[in-house]
Formats: structure tokens, C-alpha cells, sequence
């Protein structure tokens, strides 16, 4: 017994020094270099394939914001404080540390800061397959566990979770600090759309402003603040030329329909039915109210009741059949139709206007009904 234990001892003193040899990251070899290397060693294809995928969602967005060198900064200090804090922690120094999860949990630190009051998008696949917006804020931490379980998985070694917790805090420390020393507007996420709106503001041509806006809010759809800048401008140009309406349409229907809605979350359904009110009739509704809640919708038709725009009424129905088609109030919402229609009068246009593509087939059949019966009069 005491020559095998000679042995062993003799063994263990072999594989410390190969660990230390070959920079490996143990209890006894916590040196720069080997936490370096253990950053980019894994246990496997599906170790490497599981950080990958982590780095890769929410690293996108975040080198975006902060560019490449701070981004690799808080990359590296993740890793380093994350492996090292675990490395020290280990109940055997004869185990090695490899992987890059705790410079992923610090990336995922930042992204969090960053971006918690946005919403971010996830494919879902539960019975049918969509696409469907998750709050950040609310959510994260349900992802974070999620990502624990992949990683558990993902390797046959023992799971560094403290090294993801001591990642996930310095990258939440440093979003902080970069937040502090690079303060953006509400609403601008990366420090590149401030040139991109300056631009957007010199820029004389409508035509190119509203080039530059198209490009600027695919980049960041959730930028309101630009969004109402272009639109305020498309709106005081169209009362001196009316073509502009027409011309900019397709831009104003697709940004008009977040605008609406952030005007509702800030100012309340009055402000929107007031702007809804001022637009020309040939504008989408249905597209322009995508965004609202039944509710929303019921409370906008009341008040267009109430001020007795009738037409504005029609297309608010047009709009609730649309999208809510199982909706119980579709009954009386068309009775309210049908009450509109035969105490006033429309033009052919006017009514052929209110049937929109996919539409409920009995309000549909409504509106035909008062077309094939020629009830037309003055344009209201």
C-alpha cells in the first residue's frame, strides 16, 4: 500500500506539471495564460456549438452598440473574472477548466442592460411553428436558466455554474459603466444612428430624408423619436403639396402604424384618433391599426361615434372584423354598420374602400348589399 501511494503521489505530481506544462487552468495553474486558453478550449463539438450559439444571438447586437474593442474588452474581462473566480473554487486541483460559457454569461450581462426595454423576437415551435416577440426584461432570466440546461447537456464535464453567475455580473457592471460614459438619446440604441440622424436632419430632399430614415429604422425599428421627426416632415410638406401623400404612402402606412402606437401608449386613444382623423381616406387602416388591442380599437370607434365622423367609424368596424374575427362584439359592431349605412350616404369608392383583403365575409356581404343597392350621395 505505501508503494502504491508513492505511486499516485507520483502520478499527481506528473499531471500537475502536464497541466502546468500545457497551460492548462487548475486550482494550482491560475495564470493569465492558461485562463486564455481555457477561453477558447471545450469539451466537445456540442460544448462548442452551445457557446457558439449563445455568442452569436445575443453578441450581434451587442458589439453593435459598443464596437469592436470595448465589446472584446468585456468579452475577455468576463472570461477572465468568470474562470478564474471557478478555477479557484474547484475541490480538486486535479481537474482543468475549459470553455467559453462565462464570456458568453457576461455578453448576455450586457445585452440585458442594453436592450431590457425592448422587446427581442423568438421562434417558437409548440403544436404550429411563429414567430412572436418576448419582453427582455420580463423574460431574460427564463433564457438564462433555458441556456443552463442546454450547457448541461452540451458536456459530459461538470458544469462551470459559477462562472456563468460571476460572467453574467461583470457584464452587467461593465453595460453600467459604458452606459455612464456614452449616454444616448432615449430610443437610439447604437451610437452610429446619432451621425445617421444628423444626416437624416441636414439633408434638404425629402426624397433622400426618407431614404435615410428607411435604412436608419430597419437598422432599429424602435427608434420613435426619428420615426416622428420624418413623419411630422412628411405631414407639414403634404399641406403644401398635396402629392406628397401619395408619393411617400407605402412609408407613411408602414411607420404611421408605430407611430400610432406610441402616441397611444404616451398620449392616450384621443391624440390617436386625432391624427388618424387628419389622414385621407385612401390610407390603410387596418395596417395603420395592426398594433392596437381590441379595446383600443372599440375605445378609438366611440369616440369617432361620439364626434360623428361616420366614415372614420366604418373603417375603425372594418378594422376590428379584420382582426378580431371571433371576436363577440362582431355582432353589434355590424349592426352598428348597418346603421351608419342607412342613415348615410357614400359614394361607390368610398364603400368599395372599406373592404379590405381577408376581411370577415359577413361584414363583406354588408357593404355589397349597399353597393348593388346604389345608396350613394354626397362624400362625408
Amino acid at each position: 500500500f505505501k508503494d502504491f501511494n508513492k505511486e499516485h503521489e507520483k502520478l499527481l505530481r506528473i499531471r500537475k506539471q502536464t497541466y502546468k506544462r500545457h497551460n492548462l487552468l487548475t486550482q494550482d495553474n491560475i495564470t493569465p495564460m492558461s485562463i486564455l486558453y481555457a477561453m477558447f478550449s471545450h469539451g466537445g463539438i456540442m460544448h462548442l456549438v452551445g457557446n457558439m450559439f449563445g455568442l452569436i444571438v445575443f453578441g450581434i447586437y451587442v458589439e453593435s452598440r459598443m464596437g469592436k474593442l470595448e465589446y472584446g474588452l468585456s468579452y475577455l474581462l468576463g472570461g477572465f473574472f468568470g474562470l478564474g473566480v471557478y478555477a479557484i473554487t474547484l475541490s480538486s486541483s486535479n481537474h482543468f477548466v475549459v470553455g467559453a460559457s462565462a464570456n458568453v454569461f457576461a455578453v448576455m450581462g450586457l445585452f440585458y442592460i442594453f436592450f431590457r426595454d425592448k422587446p427581442m423576437k423568438f421562434f417558437m415551435f409548440y403544436l404550429v411553428a411563429k414567430v412572436v416577440k418576448i419582453p427582455v426584461r420580463k423574460y431574460f432570466f427564463f433564457l438564462f436558466i433555458l441556456l443552463e440546461v442546454i450547457l448541461v447537456f452540451s458536456t459530459n464535464t461538470n458544469v462551470a455554474h459559477s462562472a456563468h453567475v460571476v460572467g453574467l455580473v461583470i457584464g452587467i457592471l461593465y453595460a453600467f459603466y459604458w452606459n455612464k460614459r456614452n449616454k444616448l438619446p432615449p430610443d437610439f440604441l447604437y451610437k452610429s444612428e446619432l451621425k445617421w440622424f444628423a444626416d437624416i436632419k441636414k439633408n434638404q430632399k425629402l426624397g433622400s430624408k426618407v431614404l435615410l430614415a428607411q435604412n436608419l429604422l430597419s437598422y432599429n425599428p424602435y427608434n420613435h423619436y426619428v420615426r416622428r421627426h420624418v413623419l411630422n416632415s412628411l405631414l407639414e410638406e403634404s399641406l403644401i403639396e398635396p402629392d406628397v401623400l401619395k408619393k411617400f404612402q407605402n412609408f407613411m402606412e408602414r411607420e404611421l402604424s408605430y407611430y400610432l402606437l406610441d402616441i397611444h401608449k404616451d398620449k392616450g386613444i384621443e391624440k390617436s384618433y386625432k391624427l388618424l382623423r387628419t389622414l385621407p381616406n385612401n390610407f390603410n387602416i387596418t395596417r395603420l391599426l395592426e398594433y392596437f388591442y381590441e379595446k383600443d380599437l372599440i375605445s378609438i370607434l366611440d369616440l369617432s361615434l361620439k364626434q360623428k365622423h361616420y366614415f372614420l367609424s366604418l373603417r375603425v368596424i372594418a378594422t376590428i372584423c379584420h382582426k378580431y374575427k371571433r371576436s363577440k362584439q362582431i355582432k353589434n359592431h355590424l349592426k352598428t354598420a348597418t346603421s351608419i349605412l342607412e342613415n348615410t350616404n357614400y359614394n361607390e369608392s368610398q364603400l368599395k374602400s372599406l373592404i379590405i383583403k381577408n376581411n370577415s365575409m359577413d361584414f363583406k356581404q354588408l357593404i355589397l348589399k349597399y353597393i348593388e343597392r346604389g345608396k350613394y350621395g354626397e362624400d362625408f
